[in-house]
């Protein structure tokens, strides 16, 4: 999971990102990218991390 919209899964042996179509969450701190966490990205992160892994 990279953050409440957004994983990385393995096809063929390869990794791929995937963006959920239509899920639009707040963003997770990427200090190397300039972007700061918004309110409840960890929240969000936390739930969809919750709903694809079980």
């Amino acid at each position: 999971m990279v953050d409440g919209d957004t994983l990385h899964v393995q096809i063929n042996g390869k990794e791929e990102k995937v963006r959920l179509i239509g899920v639009n969450t707040p963003e997770i701190a990427h200090p190397d990218l300039g972007i700061k966490e918004e309110p409840y990205g960890e929240e969000a992160l936390a739930y969809t991390t919750r709903e694809i892994l079980t």
